[in-house]
């Protein structure tokens, strides 16, 4: 059987340039985002 690597990662975007009504989720320069991917068990819902 194989093990499972367990997720436990993280990274943080933020945007450098252009308008809100040039991007979708309408972020604009400066604004941040933190995507992160809980560890196994972790994960609250």
């Amino acid at each position: 059987m194989k093990k499972w690597c367990v997720e436990d990662w993280e990274f943080e975007l933020t945007v450098i340039d252009g308008k809100a009504a040039h991007c979708r989720l309408g972020l604009e320069m400066g604004d941040n985002a933190v995507c992160n991917r809980c560890k196994q068990g972790d994960y609250a819902g």
